[in-house]
């Protein structure tokens, strides 16, 4: 907001408890900047030969993904589905309400399983689309069911994580992009191994402080690579490190602002995870098994 000139801001209506939010607000008040939250079909008067219309917008969502805003931008022959962090649930209500078919998709939740149904990709049906994650990020985006079901519509996949910015150029008619297509890598990582899956436990959960600790309360050590913590309310999980919990020790996984690491301590992100409303934290083993489960 303070590195490029904004006339309008679009908000989904969600209120969000972070203090960037806050912050955010606070600047767009400062600036004086015009503020909207638009409604579901509403088209966007951004120019008069692109056609944007908002086809998802929820204020009152309990989760703030499915507050997302999606658009479908078109200019002349050539568009372009926006989709946010909608999961599937909201894909499968723009389905019927909608003509989905894009030439460019922007991937759900920066290629998470939990968005990009076979259904939805089956009806956008893009000729390109772009995934965007961070290299190496904890949460394993993209998903490699996502891939799959963009490579089977035979959509040319560009990376923000190998490419950075991605640029779309088009008169409406051709259309060219500025990364190379991204490919796939076609051997299957080894799994970490998994160690005895033991008797770990969630035993404290602070939604303030963004601090999770979990205990090992068997007797037997632990290697935790490949495990999972979920924030359930966010959907977003935490993937363990190359780490070993000892019998009776515990492990804190913290992320927000004050996010550290070293000893017992594990750096998530310093973006804030955890609702503070009420957000169940689940446990897995690095096989896919539920392990503990706090609400």
């Amino acid at each position: 907001m303070n590195s490029f000139p904004v006339t309008k801001f679009y908000d989904s209506g969600k209120v969000h408890t972070t203090d960037t939010y806050y912050e955010l607000l606070q600047l767009i008040d400062t600036k004086n900047i015009a503020f909207e939250v638009p409604k579901m079909g509403q088209k966007l008067p951004f120019d008069s030969v692109l056609g944007v219309q908002v086809l998802n917008v929820d204020s009152k969502a309990s989760d703030n993904n499915d507050a997302s805003i999606v658009l479908k931008a078109k200019y002349g022959k050539v568009s372009f589905l926006l989709t946010g962090d909608a999961d599937v649930a909201i894909e499968n209500t723009m389905l019927p309400k909608y003509d989905l078919k894009s030439t460019y998709l922007k991937a759900g939740h920066h290629g998470s399983n939990t968005s990009s149904s076979s259904n939805f990709i089956n009806e956008v049906y893009p000729m390109g689309t772009v995934l965007s994650y961070g290299k190496d990020n904890s949460y394993g985006h993209p998903h490699k069911e996502v891939v799959s079901r963009l490579t089977t519509v035979k959509s040319k996949i560009y990376s923000t994580a190998v490419s950075g910015d991605v640029t779309v150029t088009t008169n409406g008619q051709a259309h060219s992009v500025s990364a190379k297509a991204w490919t796939p890598p076609t051997t299957t990582p080894t799994p970490p191994s998994a160690g005895t899956t033991g008797k770990l436990q969630v035993v404290k959960k602070d939604l303030s402080t963004e601090i999770v600790s979990i205990q090992n309360v068997g007797t037997t050590d632990v290697a935790m690579a490949g495990w999972k913590l979920v924030s359930v309310q966010g959907n977003q999980s935490f993937t363990f490190p190359t780490y070993t919990l000892k019998a009776g020790a515990n492990v804190h996984v913290t992320s927000g602002p004050n996010a550290k690491s070293g000893g017992n301590y594990l750096k998530w992100t310093t973006a804030n995870i955890w609702l503070n409303s009420g957000d169940p934290a689940k446990l897995y083993d690095s096989k896919g098994a539920l392990i503990h489960e706090v609400k």
